[in-house]
């Protein structure tokens, strides 16, 4: 685990806590628009992008470990048909799944964001089995934002608190994604201040704004 986040630390390093419309201390990320802020909650519109993915299952977030970030990294550091290397973005997302039943394993499905400017020419494919290219469409999301070293249960609880605020504010459950929403981070593990930590609820696909 500490080589893991050595390699996290190198990096990422320690990221700025503000960012604008490109980039994140450097780091390209993916491009949004604001279309809604409050002072619990930001509504997102991100256009259609790509991302390279990977799945993996465990009894609880934290058994995860670092398996999926080291195939993702694998693959912008040359696992991939080009042998290419691929700069690191931010943020890194990962899509929190329901579980099929009680006491399955959950499937987590980790993301690195493509830059645009190898998105718009030809991505590479992976050579890793576990690792996919996926074209997101464009979508919108509510963001809760919050600081802080973020373990399992802290994912959760700060999507079950943007959950209960969206209701406040007159947004149903018939209006969101419910079969999932993302953990989202900005930082390397070696960030103890001013860490940027993300939680996103997708808007139903039937009721996205035009």
């Amino acid at each position: 685990m500490m080589k893991f986040c050595l390699y996290v630390s190198v990096l990422l390093g320690s990221l700025a806590a503000i960012s604008n419309a490109a980039t994140y201390n450097g780091y390209e990320q993916a491009n949004y628009t604001v279309i809604q802020k409050t002072d619990v909650y930001e509504h997102r519109r991100y256009p259609a992008s790509i991302w390279v993915a990977t799945p993996q299952d465990g009894a609880v977030f934290d058994d995860i470990g670092s398996a999926a970030f080291m195939r993702l990294f694998g693959y912008i550091t040359g696992e991939n048909s080009e042998g290419s290397k691929i700069e690191m973005t931010v943020p890194v997302i990962t899509a929190m799944s329901v579980r099929t039943c009680a006491f399955c394993n959950a499937t987590y499905t980790m993301h690195f964001y493509i830059p645009r400017s190898i998105a718009e020419s030809e991505v590479p494919t992976p050579t890793n089995s576990l690792v996919d290219v996926d074209s997101m469409p464009a979508m919108e999301v509510y963001v809760r934002k919050f600081s802080g070293r973020a373990d399992g249960n802290d994912w959760y609880r700060e999507a079950s608190k943007l959950h209960d605020d969206l209701n406040a504010y007159g947004i149903n459950d018939d209006q969101l994604k419910m079969d999932a929403f993302f953990s989202v981070t900005y930082d390397g593990p070696w960030k103890i201040m001013f860490r940027r930590n993300e939680v996103w609820i997708m808007k139903a696909a039937s009721v996205a704004s035009g």
